[in-house]
């Protein structure tokens, strides 16, 4: 595989070279040990080598077919010696060689040094310096050419080679011929590869070749997908273009088998091409390596790496690498990726299905067409495989060379039985994650692949599993995936998960943790076969499957059964490590009778349960978080012991319409909602205790409730309030939502305020039925609209009552909802009708009624004084000031302490004895009711053409 690149394009170039190396020496100096050594070597390897004095046809132009050797040669093995810059030929061949490196990027140097120092090479210093001397002498008129070759020298005595001192040489033979082996080893298995260039594009185009920075780049992804592959050719197509590289192979293995001091000697031996690397311990060769490699421009790549540790001592601080050096990670973890601080992630794809064929008949039939007959079972496999590289060629090596038959079965056992390579490579994953983590993870593969992130999240967290961390730990290690808000894990790593779980007790199902499958539910729970082992169950039988269960698994955490069908839990089920119970649409009556242990139970949820009667008793239940009941239309009663639940933030019983028995006070300081909505049957609401402070919202609407507790004053923190359609409470909607104020003394005041309103018009609503039919009623009296100008708060209390009826003032409050009743008083008084409100108010008895009664109390009838005569024209029905007194808008003078019967006739007249007045307060009000009657009031006790009269006899 050759790489072609330039500014504009980018291909990966599979093809047939014709040498795997060209050796490029100087005879005099080598040609009788050392390179008779290495040819035989190399060709011993099955290594195709070219040497001009054996390959090179006779009676060639030299130069030409040199070159054709050169550029059809994946490697070049240069060996300096003490008279190779003498030659012009090599001097030639190595610049042919430099041009092919720089131009193909598929070629190689390997440089060698024998008997010579790089430093003489790379500054043409002693017998180089004497060689190039001579030759400025020979070509003088062609001093570019000279040029060419001393770059040559410099380019190449930069790369890393071998240093071989004489009388050394066959030391150095074998490793030499095991580098190039094994690179040529890597490629050519490379080149059988589907789909790999667009992957190698997507990493190069982060390498970013060219640029002086040191930049890392980590490549991600689970088990299988193919990394290692990646970046193993990635490496093999760029190495050429640094000074010196190593790839450490899988990581994670070799630092546990062999320990990083190996890896640390590996990565050194193969950047300074040196055998005989020693330190102590992993400390010395971090400092070992941080000294020999920072001036060195280096690519390394570091494969499957799992623990941070690693990178600390393999690669540490980017600044140890010289200018223009490359790192790549690959590894199952992203989170090491984060913490190394690696910007550029790549993450590959699975193979698309058209890849995935190709890839699987290449492997399985050697050609990328699939023959007849096998065409429909290899599509098979490929679905089952899901764009999983490993997966597809581990499949196409098991069922090369098999018949019909034989295939058939492996499919027919693909969906209970992953193979065991597979299983293997996925579960080195699974191995590394601690045990909290292990735990999501088998739930995530038994029951929760493709569900919703929010509802996982929180059957997690009932689960005491701390899921937000847990969840993200399963992600960056590439074993889950969050896409639109929902979880996906690859079916393999699924079917791996759920394979681990049922390897827990391969014969009995109800040892394991954890059940799926619709026939072990069934034979367990029909069976009673439950036992402790058993965590969690997810249950969807056929609707006509009923089970007769006498016995539930005592170690269930998590249950959700919808529609159960039975009239209550089986009655020896002992839930001590239940968390969370959801049972909607039930057909239970009685969820437990009597007292049960639910040490752990932190949810109850059984909505539209409509055969539900009675709540449990919770008094065991100490950890409680949320009940709820909605739509339980046949509950009739809630428990007392929920009222003491000191950790239940949310109480449901919306819309249970036969619900009428409610605990008689509240006693949850942390309850937060308390939902009686649609309760048409619950005629009085709880007391609240002072530490309730922390509910914030309280809904009570569509209830028969006829009043508010005095004790809504401790609800602190409350927000909203709902009390619509209480008809028993108001007789219009009434729907309340404060805003929290952070100042709580302020928000008491304005509950406090609040309550006590609410419940002096509760009080007073049955009565101001009666009283308004009684005001419609009298029509015999002229009605004529009265303005008040400063009404006092009761007024304004009954005026909000009688304006509630007014449309305008229900489509204000409806319009622009008052915040505080204060407001509420005030939008009121724009729609008040004084009159209207004064009726309602006054009794229901007629004043004339109650001054006869109270005549005849004393045996005989009271005659007005003298001094009220100026009054004549007052209405003959007796209207006097005694009646204006009922009307309740004019202040009152206040009674007399002493008995009138005994007071001086001189100082007070009878008028005064019989109604015990001081004279001097009366004659105040007597003014008050003349300033009335001068400004146009209290018409309708003034006879028709004498009001006229009275009004201009006292102007002025």
């Amino acid at each position: 595989m050759a790489l072609i690149n330039d500014e504009s394009t980018f291909t990966l170039r599979t093809g047939r070279w014709i040498f795997d190396v060209f050796l490029n020496f100087r005879g005099e100096d080598t040609r009788h040990r050392f390179l008779r050594l290495l040819y035989d070597a190399l060709v011993e390897k099955n290594i195709s080598t070219f040497k001009d004095d054996k390959v090179l046809e006779r009676g060639k132009p030299i130069p030409s077919e040199l070159f054709k050797a050169i550029e059809g040669s994946r490697f070049s093995v240069v060996i300096f010696s003490k008279n190779y810059a003498t030659s012009g030929w090599c001097l030639d061949e190595l610049t042919k060689i430099v041009e092919c490196r720089q131009k193909m990027k598929g070629h190689t140097i390997f440089p060698v040094f024998f008997d010579v120092e790089p430093t003489e090479v790379r500054k043409q210093e002693g017998s180089f310096g004497e060689a190039f001397t001579k030759h400025e002498e020979v070509f003088k008129e062609n001093l570019e050419k000279v040029k060419k070759w001393r770059d040559a020298l410099k380019e190449v005595a930069n790369i890393s080679g071998w240093v071989i001192p004489k009388g050394q040489e066959s030391e150095y033979i074998e490793p030499i011929v095991e580098k190039i082996f094994k690179r040529l080893s890597s490629i050519k298995l490379n080149e059988g590869l589907v789909g790999i260039e667009s992957r190698v594009w997507e990493v190069y185009s982060e390498l970013k070749i060219g640029l002086t920075d040191v930049r890392v780049i980590g490549i991600c992804g689970t088990g299988g997908i193919g990394k290692t592959t990646i970046a193993r050719v990635v490496y093999d197509s760029f190495s050429n273009q640094f000074e010196a590289s190593s790839f450490l192979h899988d990581v994670r293995e070799t630092s546990k088998r062999q320990g990083l001091v190996y890896l640390q000697k590996k990565l050194l031996s193969d950047i300074l091409m040196e055998r005989n690397i020693n330190f102590v311990d992993v400390d010395d060769g971090r400092q070992f390596i941080k000294r020999r490699l920072c001036n060195k421009k280096v690519l390394l790549v570091l494969d499957d790496v799992n623990e941070l540790d690693q990178l600390k001592k393999l690669v540490g601080d980017h600044s140890r690498y010289g200018p223009g050096s490359r790192i790549i990670i690959t590894t199952r973890d992203k989170h090491l990726l984060r913490i190394l601080e690696v910007r550029e992630i790549y993450s590959p794809e699975e193979m698309s299905n058209d890849e995935a064929l190709r890839l699987f008949s290449l492997t399985c039939f050697g050609s990328e067409h699939t023959p007849e007959g096998y065409k429909e079972m290899s599509n098979h496999v490929v679905s089952y495989a899901l764009g999983l590289p490993l997966a597809i060629k581990l499949l196409a090596s098991h069922l090369a060379r098999r018949s019909i038959p034989e295939w058939k079965s492996c499919l027919d056992g693909l969906e209970n039985n992953i193979p065991t390579e597979l299983f293997q490579v996925l579960q080195i994953s699974y191995d590394g994650l601690h045990k909290t983590e292990k735990e999501i993870f088998l739930h995530m593969a038994c029951f929760f692949n493709g569900e919703d992130r929010d509802r996982t999240v929180h059957i997690l967290d009932s689960l005491e599993l701390y899921p937000d961390l847990g969840l993200s730990v399963l992600i960056d290690k590439s074993l889950l995936n969050l896409n639109e808000n929902a979880f996906w894990m690859h079916p393999l790593v699924q079917q791996m998960g759920r394979e681990m779980v049922c390897r827990e007790c391969p014969e009995w199902p109800s040892r394991r943790s954890r059940l799926w499958l619709p026939e072990d539910i069934d034979a367990v729970l029909t069976d009673n076969m439950g036992t402790k082992h058993i965590k969690s169950i997810v249950l969807d039988l056929p609707a006509q499957k009923k089970h007769e269960l006498t016995h539930f698994p005592n170690g269930l955490r998590y249950v959700e059964w919808s529609g159960y069908s039975l009239k209550s839990l089986p009655p020896n089920f002992e839930p001590r490590m239940l968390v969370e119970l959801r049972m909607c649409h039930s057909n239970i009556e009685v969820l437990w009778k009597g007292v049960k242990y639910f040490d752990r139970l932190k949810f109850i949820k059984l909505s539209d349960s409509q055969n539900l009667i009675r709540t449990p008793n919770f008094a065991r239940a100490p950890l409680l978080k949320s009940v709820d009941f909605e739509g339980c239309t046949n509950l009739v009663e809630v428990h007392s012991s929920v009222a003491v639940l000191e950790r239940l933030t949310l109480l449901n019983l919306k819309d249970c319409t036969s619900l009428k028995s409610l605990p008689r006070k509240l006693e949850m300081k942390s309850l937060e909602i308390l939902i009686l909505s649609g309760c048409s049957k619950v005629k009085k609401i709880p007391e609240f205790t002072e530490d309730m402070e922390r509910l914030r919202e309280l809904h009570l609407n569509g209830t028969a409730i006829k009043y508010l507790p005095s004790s809504i004053e401790h609800l602190t923190g409350l927000t909203l309030l709902n009390i619509s359609h209480c008809k028993n409470l108001f007789p219009s909607t009434f729907y309340i939502q404060m805003e929290p104020n952070p100042d709580s003394a302020a928000l008491a005041q304005q509950v406090q305020a609040l309550a006590a309103t609410i419940e002096e018009l509760t009080k007073q609503n049955q009565e101001m039925k009666l009283r308004l039919q009684q005001v419609q009623q009298a029509q015999q009296v002229q009605r004529e609209t009265l303005e008040v100008d400063e009404a006092d708060d009761k007024v304004q209390l009954m005026t909000f009552k009688v304006g509630l009826r007014s449309r305008d003032l229900v489509a204000s409050l409806a319009k622009n909802p008052p915040k505080t009743m204060a407001e509420m008083l005030l939008k009121a008084q724009k729609y008040m009708n004084a009159e209207d409100t004064l009726a309602a108010i006054k009794d229901a008895e007629k004043p004339g009624d109650k001054a006869k009664k109270e005549d005849d109390r004393r045996g005989q009838k009271r005659e007005r004084p003298d001094r009220w005569n100026n009054y004549g024209n007052r209405r003959k029905d007796d209207k006097s000031p005694r009646t204006i007194k009922d009307e309740h808008y004019l202040k009152w003078p206040r009674p007399l302490h002493s008995s009138p019967n005994v007071r001086d006739k001189n100082k007070y007249c009878r008028f005064h004895k019989d109604h015990g007045h001081n004279t001097e307060d009366w004659r105040d009000l007597k003014k008050q009711i003349e300033e009335l009657i001068h400004k146009g009031k209290l018409q309708k006790y003034v006879k028709k053409g004498e009001y006229t009269k009275f009004r201009d006899d006292n102007k002025g």
